[in-house]
């Protein structure tokens, strides 16, 4: 769920991992082209401990998460905030949801309609 204090867990995760001395590769899912992509490059270098960041989780992600030891990390807020969230950052210029004329209703609408999405399918997979 994006805007979730994802990056914030991500970066927990990193430093935990480096206390431990523990040798592990780290990548934003958008450094790949597909899912595909990722899974396959996971599967070439077994050995390595592989910590990935992404807001969208398929079917390969997450067989990939199940695989031996996987772990998947899934952060969660209150809708409510997360709309607040996307407000303040659509404001900011170095942000990545900046909104030069600021979000409209429907925008925001549509994002929050995105994060439900993900997070229902989310539980299915979970489920399945």
């Amino acid at each position: 769920m994006a805007r979730s204090g994802s990056t914030v867990a991500f970066n927990i995760v990193c430093d935990l991992l480096d206390a431990c001395e523990k040798p592990y590769a780290k990548y934003y899912s958008g450094d790949f082209s597909s899912s595909k992509s990722i899974s396959d490059h996971v599967n070439q270098n077994e050995k390595l401990s592989f910590l990935i960041k992404t807001h969208k989780v398929d079917k390969i992600l997450f067989n990939l998460s199940e695989k031996d030891t996987g772990k998947y990390i899934y952060t969660k807020r209150n809708i409510f905030e997360v709309s607040a969230s996307i407000i303040r950052m659509s404001k900011i210029k170095d942000s990545p949801f900046y909104k030069e004329k600021g979000i409209s209703l429907y925008e925001l609408l549509t994002g929050l309609e995105i994060h439900v999405s993900e997070y229902n399918k989310r539980l299915i997979y979970l489920l399945v």
